[in-house]
């Protein structure tokens, strides 16, 4: 029994899709590999840089390259500042630092000293009641209770939250169509 007829075609394909498999990191370029530390981050907004940078996601990728890590490195100063955004951080001072691998590293060496600095507080707050529900009582009552006061942190989660709940409080007063 020999390999032809459309059994020997999908061997043939399999170990021709392998061969190539295995040539890729030599075509693509050399694989390398990277260490990610970030520094100066704790908690929710450490979880949150990790999740952003796209360096720390592919870091343990088979693909890497050294081209591929340079990239990724340039790119993190701006995936860091949007990744702290959401909890109110919009001028954060980051030193970003990238070593290639050596005799004495193997692996390439990227680290990320951030100063989120201070958070962004709530400044001002206009919240308006327009079309027929301006005037009604429940709904002035439920525009008072706002949770975040000002000078509150800007929090997006919490706003967006506190956004929903006050829309759902409306549609449930019969304002059906309130944005």
């Amino acid at each position: 029994m020999g390999c032809s007829g459309r059994g020997g075609y999908r061997i043939g394909k399999i170990l021709c899709l392998l061969l190539v498999w295995g040539l890729m990191p030599a075509v693509c370029g050399a694989e390398a590999e990277v260490a990610v530390e970030i520094q100066g981050l704790r908690d929710e907004l450490l979880d949150n840089v990790r999740a952003s940078l796209s360096l720390f996601r592919e870091s343990a990728g088979p693909w890497l390259s050294p081209e591929r890590i340079e990239v990724l490195h340039q790119q993190a100063p701006t995936e860091i500042r949007e990744a702290l955004e959401p909890f109110g951080y919009y001028r954060p001072e980051i030193e970003a630092s990238l070593s290639p691998a050596d005799e004495t590293h193997p692996r390439w060496q990227a680290v990320y000293r951030i100063e989120p600095g201070d958070p962004l507080p709530i400044g001002r707050l206009d919240l308006v009641l327009s079309g027929d529900g301006r005037e009604d009582p429940a709904l002035q009552a439920l525009a008072s209770q706002w949770p975040l006061p000002l000078g509150a942190t800007l929090h997006h989660p919490a706003y967006e939250h506190a956004k929903r709940e006050l829309l759902r409080a409306v549609r449930n007063l019969g304002y059906l169509d309130a944005e």
